[in-house]
């Protein structure tokens, strides 16, 4: 099995933003209605049981960070809530639809094109990090995991989600999974 490098990373999350939206949105990614249709799938389906872990309303003035921020979900949520937030991705196509989104909403972020296994911060930088769904698509997961505790700050939090692909979510065991989840 061939090992990735980073180009091979960039190269497939610039050409696929946030995984190219997988999911079914009749609308041009990047237009106003594309982002509402999104938000909405993200509220009542993907972060339905999730939405509290994310804390957006608990961080109000202190610097966040979130690493991989694919269309800036996360980032939009952090910045509504008066986070001093910062996005970075290693997408400059995912960087552009996060800054599209925050600038139809009328909200502020810094969001930047950076790689997760060379933060470009200073030590003790950030109060919390939150990435979701993206450091364990990094060539290297434990630099980008020693990557969050440089940056955060001495007694800072962390939110981070991963997942591993295991036989129940493989295609050909998928509808036996929703069947024994049902």
């Amino acid at each position: 099995m061939k090992k990735h490098t980073i180009k091979d990373v960039y190269n497939y999350w610039n050409s696929n933003p946030a995984g190219a939206c997988s999911i079914e949105v009749k609308r041009s990614i990047g237009t106003k209605e594309f982002f509402e249709e999104y938000n909405n799938i993200r509220e009542t389906d993907i972060e339905i049981f999730s939405t509290e872990i994310w804390e957006f309303d608990k961080h109000k003035g202190e610097k966040v960070l979130d690493i991989g921020c694919g269309y800036g979900w996360l980032v939009k949520n952090f910045a509504k809530g008066d986070a001093d937030i910062t996005g970075v991705d290693i997408a400059p196509n995912s960087v552009e639809l996060t800054k599209k989104w925050l600038d139809f909403l009328g909200l502020k972020a810094e969001v930047k094109v950076c790689n997760a296994e060379e933060l470009s911060f200073p030590d003790n930088t950030f109060d919390f990090v939150t990435s979701s769904g993206v450091l364990h698509h990094t060539v290297d997961t434990q630099k980008a995991i020693d990557e969050v505790y440089r940056v955060l700050k001495q007694g800072g939090r962390s939110v981070i989600s991963l997942y591993y692909k295991n036989i129940l979510l493989r295609d050909s065991f998928f509808p036996i999974t929703l069947f024994v989840i049902v």
